[in-house]
């Protein structure tokens, strides 16, 4: 397929280089995108020069070019820009393409069927309608399927939060972390459980409104690695080492307040710590689904 004269200037015009014009590698390059966009989505109306015009802007900035063409996903580009001009085609090829994903995605979320259709509603309308559909937002740097499921699960997260307060979803989350078979634990919670959530909250609300609702994610949503990889687009290494690091600081911020808290003799302090936080950094171990494994070891 070659490209077009109007498609040339299209793309050369927006991305507003006069020095990349005779670059014949460019200009096959941007001839194989189009190609692989209209051969993957054959009903889609979107014309060569938009299109172009657009990937142009996108791919600006990147000293290299061809290497930054190579890096997006320009099919899927190509019809999300589609679908921002509400082209009810293109709309309807990429649910159809998504729909295993977004299924995959919510299934730890258990929802019930007819929770979940409508939360795929609710998903359409918050991504394909309006005067500036938010799909024109789509970045192109992951699959167009996994920036659907990521948006999917958020709708999903807040539907069941909005069932509960947010201080009760803190409870919750104090009580689970607290949770453990441990006999001795369970006397020192039964005297102090009062402290002991009040300082795991504390500790809780120090930290970044990042970071407490990627422990909301992990702990109450239970969604698995990744699902929050897929959420956040980090990788699923890199995710399991900042819920590790967070394990931590909560475990160091609750000793710290209780610590402050309790008037116990040294040696007194140092039994009770060592029980509390051991029981705070199994439970939490346990909820990720990997018990008995140190900080170090989640760096697989």
């Amino acid at each position: 397929m070659s490209l077009s004269a109007g498609a040339q200037r299209a793309f050369f015009h927006a991305i507003g280089s006069t020095s990349l014009k005779g670059d014949s590698m460019l200009i096959a390059a941007l001839a194989q995108v189009l190609e692989r966009a209209r051969r993957k989505w054959p009903d889609v109306k979107l014309s060569d020069e938009e299109f172009l015009s657009r990937l142009a802007a996108r791919v600006r900035e990147s000293s290299g070019v061809v290497s930054m063409l190579g890096r997006l996903r320009t099919s899927d580009l190509f019809i999300a820009w589609a679908a921002e001009k509400h082209d009810d085609a293109a709309i309807a090829a990429i649910m159809e393409h998504a729909h295993g994903t977004l299924l995959e995605a919510l299934g730890p979320m258990r929802l019930a069927a007819h929770e979940r259709d409508e939360v795929l509603q609710k998903l359409r309308q918050r991504v394909f309608v309006g005067e500036k559909p938010r799909i024109g937002g789509y970045s192109g740097t992951g699959s167009i399927g996994t920036w659907l499921a990521a948006v999917a699960v958020r709708i999903a997260i807040d539907e069941k939060r909005s069932e509960k307060p947010e201080d009760e979803l803190d409870e919750q989350l104090a009580a689970a972390v607290a949770d453990t078979a441990d006999v001795e634990l369970a006397v020192i919670r039964k005297q102090y459980a009062g402290e002991f959530r009040g300082a795991f909250q504390e500790a809780f609300r120090a930290l970044t409104l990042d970071e407490r609702n990627l422990i909301r994610l992990t702990f109450i949503d239970r969604l698995s690695i990744d699902a929050l990889a897929a959420m956040t687009g980090l990788h699923r290494s890199t995710v399991a080492r900042r819920i590790a690091a967070l394990r931590d600081e909560l475990a160091k911020g609750t000793r710290k307040r209780l610590q402050d808290k309790f008037r116990l003799s040294a040696s007194d302090m140092n039994s009770l710590m060592r029980v509390v936080v051991s029981a705070f950094d199994a439970s939490l171990s346990s909820l990720l689904g990997e018990p008995g494994k140190s900080r170090a070891s989640s760096k697989k």
